[in-house]
């Protein structure tokens, strides 16, 4: 069994000026914060590694956040999901976010068909790579090991 969920997020942002109006910008170059979200920098996030610190992820500095209310939206899912059909899953960072090397190598978990949790990042070295290693996301699912 294979069951999947996406979460809405602009993803990676580039923080920079442009046309003289400094911010952050998505992937596609539009000033994000555009709505009702402008000066809330709680909006951006930082990518963090295994051990909690700030790092550049898949080449970028900040990141649109995942907000609690989806966080909080996706413990509930996964977590009747791993109760319903009976997954075990025990966190580990480099599950989710693998070496680039593993992923090319074929050599992860995922790739083993190893009942978990995983992310594109499992089975992907290119084009989708998403979720970015956010703090509360890292917290939420390290709170539903089975």
């Amino acid at each position: 069994i294979s069951l999947s969920l996406e979460l809405n997020n602009s993803g990676n942002l580039v923080k920079k000026t442009k046309n003289g109006v400094d911010g952050y910008y998505t992937w596609w170059d539009i000033k994000y914060n555009q709505g009702p979200y402008i000066t809330d920098p709680k909006r951006t996030s930082r990518p963090v590694d295994a051990s909690g610190k700030h790092i550049k992820y898949k080449g970028y500095d900040y990141y649109e956040i995942y907000t609690p209310e989806q966080l909080q939206a996706l413990k509930k899912v996964l977590s009747g999901w791993l109760s319903k059909h009976n997954i075990p899953y025990k966190y580990d960072y480099y599950d989710l976010w693998p070496k680039e090397s593993d992923v090319k190598a074929k050599n992860t978990k995922a790739f083993k068909k190893v009942p978990g949790i995983y992310t594109h990042n499992s089975t992907r070295n290119s084009g989708k790579w998403d979720v970015y290693p956010q703090k509360e996301l890292i917290e939420m699912l390290k709170s539903i090991q089975t």
